[in-house]
């Protein structure tokens, strides 16, 4: 069983980085009750429990909501429970002597000088085994064979050995081969995820703001920019696959962006957190956001200000218009731009990121720097 700082470290040692209070959200969002509360109010959660909250952070980096979730949740609840009643497993009968013998209806006369902690010699007792618990046993033991063939030199010792069949030499050559794969796999990642890696990416873990306001204040921005871009839609060319603003820029972006921003890498599967950390050892200045795989957006939801408000046209403080750089080649705006001049009526709230941020926090306009000043 696991407490709730179990599981943080369970996640967090398989590339899940989240902090307690994403943690709380997720159990309490996505239903998933513990099974057991101590004295002190502890609370327990089983191996289930764990499957579905790694499940339920790759459903969400996904875009699925709460709701999706929970549906999809209890189908894997559900299988388990089947896998249960397929399989019902008849108790087990022992003697005294160790002998296993076949269940049967029986009643024991109770004995009143029997304590109750003991079990009588020459007496009977039944042993229900569940098939979540056999399936909990198979488990351990297959890890410990593995364990067993991993920290040794057994298929070198199977090979030296002789006598036996082709078809076991085939076998323990494979075993081999495959554990040497493993440990080249292992060393890659741990490359990957050097120290240094690791102490950037947990340093924006909720150390200064509320993520949860911040979420907050970002949707309502959100519903504004929709309102705008359904407005000026027939001067609106971007769609999906076109990655031209992701390619080439410096991304100003604040501390409370930088936080949320690494919300939505925690939440990526593995092979794109490392696909991310390659991008950010060959970033350069003006050069393509680190996040951009395939030519999407890999933390779409969690995006900077700049990148959600790209697109549209708006008044700047000076009283100018500013437009997406992309009007000059015949995208965003461009069918109402003449020699430098725009021919329609601009959005008259100025969504400068300094601007914008400064609705949420004035002193975290302060803080905006180039996306590459604080990654490397």
């Amino acid at each position: 069983m696991y407490n709730r700082e179990m599981i943080l470290k369970s996640l967090n040692s398989e590339n899940y980085y989240i902090d307690r209070h994403s943690l709380d959200l997720f159990l309490e969002d996505w239903k998933i009750d513990s099974i057991y509360e101590d004295e002190s109010g502890l609370e327990f959660y089983d191996d289930l429990s764990l499957e579905k909250i790694k499940k339920g952070i790759s459903l969400k980096a996904q875009g699925y909501s709460d709701e999706q979730i929970i549906t999809k949740l209890s189908k894997i609840e559900a299988q388990v429970d089947m896998k249960d009643d397929k399989k019902p497993v008849e108790p087990v009968i022992m003697d005294s002597d160790g002998e296993p013998r076949t269940a049967e209806a029986e009643i024991v006369p109770a004995d009143n000088n029997v304590q109750p902690d003991m079990i009588p010699e020459g007496k009977r007792f039944t042993l229900d085994v569940s098939s979540q618990t056999l399936q909990m046993l198979a488990e351990a033991v297959a890890k410990k064979i593995s364990d067993d063939i991993t920290n040794s030199d057994l298929s070198t010792k199977l090979i030296e050995a002789g006598g036996y069949k082709r078809d076991n030499e085939i076998l323990a050559k494979q075993v081999k081969e495959l554990l040497e794969h493993n440990q080249e796999l292992s060393a890659r990642i741990e490359q990957l995820e050097n120290n240094a890696s690791k102490h950037f990416w947990k340093r924006f873990w909720g150390k200064r703001y509320n993520m949860q306001i911040y979420s907050d204040f970002i949707n309502e921005l959100d519903k504004r920019l929709c309102s705008y871009a359904a407005f000026f839609k027939d001067f609106i060319m971007c769609k999906e696959g076109c990655s031209d603003c992701c390619e080439n820029g410096d991304y100003p972006i604040s501390q409370p962006e930088v936080e949320y921003l690494m919300q939505g890498y925690a939440l990526l599967e593995n092979d794109k957190k490392i696909q991310v950390q390659k991008n950010i050892q060959k970033m350069q200045k003006g050069g393509a956001c680190p996040f951009l795989i395939n030519k999407s957006c890999s933390v779409y939801k969690y995006r900077p200000i700049i990148c959600r408000v790209h697109g549209l046209a708006y008044l700047c403080a000076e009283g100018t218009v500013k437009l997406p750089y992309c009007a000059n080649e015949g995208k965003n705006f461009s069918s109402v731009l003449s020699s430098g001049i725009v021919e329609i009526a601009p959005i008259k709230e100025n969504l400068d990121t300094k601007k914008v941020i400064s609705l949420y926090d004035s002193k975290a306009a302060e803080t905006i720097k180039n996306l590459i000043d604080w990654i490397k």
